[in-house]
């Protein structure tokens, strides 16, 4: 292999735990890595120059006592570390080891069988570990040798291990301005406003009488809101289609229209696995506010008359908000944050997040009423309410937002389009109030320097 290619790696991976128990058994010695480790207590990355097959030495015996012990410090630590064989190292045990020398070359590619002996060789020990092949440039030779002879190595993108940077490869959106990201990035553009004034129909109070729902749309002090615009136009939500149709059927408003981003931005992305490996490494971390409020409304209406056999089948999944992560507003950023950890601590290669809210229902809107959350002095100017930069902002409004989060080198290896990386994600719960927050920002300040000092 020309020396001047350095792109490429053969990695190995397994946890901190795993590599102490080995080291203390004599198996193979990382004294630079665990060192760094202990440290550092994050990702640590060193060389295996010096492994020359020493995971042979552990004899049968030993393997349910090294079996307990690693699973005793896979208990106590957490932390992860992922070996980098460079091209010198591959060589280096290949030299030192019979059974690689005994190989005819044409019967392998190079190192694909060294990561397969390795992993056999763990696994027989009691040890998870797996191996897998970075990309660098997606023109070298190794790769498509690789891709040739030994597909079932060439696992797309690493495995949870390192120092991994997380980036925007696909964009999804149902808001007041209209569906699809297209079309509301046009609408931002010209100056168009999703803000409307009130209708009776979007209370959703279709199983109580006509008297009751002018009697409740005349009391709310607050009559503007920004609605998703409904439609079978092209940049209108299709409600046949996403609420209507027999496979949809079970599903609430705001779900549907999470799946609705979600299929775009799976789309901008291009993505949409095949394999089960794949399938398994991709995750979901979606998240609301409050769920199907008008459900609940509906289906007590249907106890207060005696309809109780009317109450829909699907009335509990329906409104089952809480199987999300709920964190009132704050629920879409958090979503994104959890999804961001995922890739960062190994337990996905790809991430579907981001929030969704349907709360324009007589329930909703009563209850923010109540609380003096809603603006009331733009009812008769409803495009000139709802500013979220200003001071003075209020108001409510509807939609979905959805992202597809990557690791670099999965994106790389697919050759997908990158949008923006994601470098660091801080939180805060001041318990100060429940709706506002300190007037000195100090929850502000908190949670952006926690994002900063995952950056700098």
């Amino acid at each position: 292999m020309n020396s001047k290619n350095r792109d490429w790696t053969w990695s190995v991976a397994t946890s901190f735990g795993v590599i102490e128990a080995l080291k203390d058994q004599g198996i193979w010695r990382w004294d630079s890595v665990l060192r760094s480790a202990r440290q550092h207590a994050k990702h640590s990355i060193g060389s295996l120059s010096n492994a020359n097959n020493k995971l042979s030495s552990s004899s049968s015996s030993s393997a349910p006592k090294l079996r307990d012990e690693i699973k005793s410090k896979q208990s106590e630590e957490s932390l992860r570390t992922v070996m980098f064989l460079s091209y010198e190292d591959v060589d280096s045990i290949y030299a030192s080891n019979e059974d690689f020398k005994n190989m005819k070359e044409k019967e392998r590619v190079r190192g694909t069988h060294l990561l397969e002996y390795f992993v056999s060789r763990c696994n027989e020990i009691g040890v998870s570990c797996q191996a897998w092949i970075r990309q660098g440039d997606p023109k070298d030779v190794i790769l498509n040798e690789v891709k040739r002879l030994r597909p079932d190595l060439l696992v797309v993108g690493s495995r949870g291990l390192g120092p991994f940077q997380k980036y925007v490869l696909g964009l999804g959106m149902v808001t007041p301005l209209g569906c699809g990201v297209d079309k509301t990035w046009n609408q931002l553009i010209d100056g168009k406003c999703g803000i409307r004034a009130l209708r009776l129909e979007d209370l959703k109070m279709n199983s109580f009488d006509s008297e009751t729902q002018l009697t409740t749309f005349d009391q709310l002090t607050s009559k503007v809101a920004a609605v998703v615009p409904t439609g079978t136009n092209k940049g209108e939500f299709n409600e046949e289609l996403w609420l209507n149709s027999k496979e949809h059927r079970s599903m609430t408003r705001f779900v549907a229209y999470a799946l609705c981003a979600a299929e775009e931005a799976l789309r901008d992305s291009n993505w949409f696995p095949t394999e089960q490996e794949h399938k398994e490494r991709t995750g979901v971390s979606i998240g609301g506010g409050i769920g199907s409020v008008s459900d609940m409304l509906d289906s007590a209406q249907l106890i207060c008359e005696k309809r109780l056999r009317r109450l829909s089948p699907f009335f509990v999944p329906r409104i089952l908000i809480n199987m999300a992560s709920v964190t009132a507003c704050a629920t879409g950023s958090h979503s994104i944050g959890d999804a961001m950890r995922m890739i960062q601590f190994g337990d996905a290669d790809v991430m579907v997040t981001g929030g969704t809210e349907s709360s324009i229902d007589a329930l909703s809107i009563a209850g923010f009423c109540r609380s003096r959350a809603l603006t009331t002095k733009y009812n008769s100017l409803p495009q000139e309410a709802s500013r979220p930069f200003d001071s003075g902002r209020d108001g409510i409004g509807e939609g979905s937002g959805v992202l597809v989060l990557e690791e670099l080198e999965h994106a790389k290896n697919r050759g997908a389009k990158i949008y923006a990386e994601i470098r660091g994600y801080g939180m805060s719960g001041d318990a100060y109030h429940i709706t506002q927050p300190p007037s000195d920002g100090r929850g502000a300040i908190l949670a952006m320097t926690r994002a900063l000092r995952q950056v700098f």
